[in-house]
């Protein structure tokens, strides 16, 4: 793809004596013409003071003129780069939780990315390897707000309502675990390695960043259960009420068939009675048919 050059705006200056003011002129990126009245006026009937006030609406128009160029294209936002991006990912035959992740840290990135001189990021072009590295250290877990607890009237009789109890503080955030960050990194890679093959950089700006070790902050430690640990989750299920419309019965089954074949929850939520050979002496899983994912782009 041939990315079109960006095109340096030109401020003109045309005195309009009518209005006894300088106009600025200018076209923009897209060749369109557009005018501005400045606050400049024109001087008496003296040259010299022509002169001076003509001196005065050109320094202006210089200003503007840095102003302009430094102002995106349509074609160097964020928002379409990124829907582009995750069209070209679900190609891929990405699921529909990865396209949602993936367009969810983008986003965070364009809006929270600060340049060197902490002002947002405007555009793709002024992503830079600095840019992203403070980003990156700089991540804060995502608190939710605490929902308010509802109270209940004394009762019906009297229907006095009670004090509501005072909301619990948000606690303060804290830094992000290094497994987010290394997934942010490995998006944001991705992100910058399509911008160089649109011809945005010569050189992707993430080319050089690297995961880092997950082993010295690990906040979750993950391990299977033992017999004893799962007798206890599956007696407790059993003697359960209702969550998430399952009684416990039937989520005392779930755990059991998810210990004996693996499945996870979309896995578990997929499986109908056709899923199963019932009528035989050994009841097993039908052999389901393999799943066509799309072609990946060369």
């Amino acid at each position: 793809m041939t990315r079109r050059k960006k095109r340096t705006i030109k401020v003109k200056v045309v005195a309009r004596r009518g209005r006894g003011v300088y106009v600025f002129r200018w076209q923009d990126h897209d060749g369109n013409w557009n005018q501005q009245t400045s606050d400049v006026q024109i001087g008496g009937p003296s040259a010299r003071e022509e002169r001076k006030s003509r001196n005065i609406a050109e320094r202006a128009a210089a200003d503007l003129e840095v102003k302009l160029n430094a102002l995106p294209t349509d074609d160097e936002r964020f928002e379409p780069h990124i829907a582009t991006f995750v069209r070209t990912v679900q190609a891929d035959g990405a699921t529909m939780d990865h396209l949602l992740e993936t367009r969810s840290r983008l986003e965070r990135f364009a809006r929270e990315a600060r340049t060197p001189q902490d002002a947002p990021l405007a555009s793709v072009r002024e992503i830079t390897e600095a840019c992203i590295v403070d980003f990156v250290n700089g991540l804060k877990r995502i608190l939710r707000p605490r929902k308010p607890r509802t109270v209940a009237n004394y009762s019906r009789k009297f229907a006095v309502p009670r004090t509501p109890p005072p909301v619990p503080p948000t606690p303060p955030p804290v830094p992000a675990s290094q497994q987010t960050k290394n997934h942010y990194i490995t998006t944001i890679k991705a992100f910058c390695a399509y911008l160089t093959r649109h011809k945005f950089f010569e050189q992707s700006p993430a080319e050089r960043l690297s995961r880092g070790s997950t082993e010295a902050d690990r906040r979750r430690e993950r391990r299977a259960l033992t017999p004893d640990e799962f007798a206890k989750l599956v007696a407790a299920a059993a003697a359960g009420g209702t969550v998430e419309t399952l009684t416990g019965a039937d989520r005392a089954m779930l755990y059991i068939l998810a210990t004996w074949t693996g499945f996870r929850a979309k896995e578990l939520a997929s499986l109908t009675l056709r899923s199963f050979t019932l009528d035989g002496p050994s009841p097993a899983e039908r052999t389901r048919r393999p799943q066509r994912s799309s072609p990946r782009r060369s």
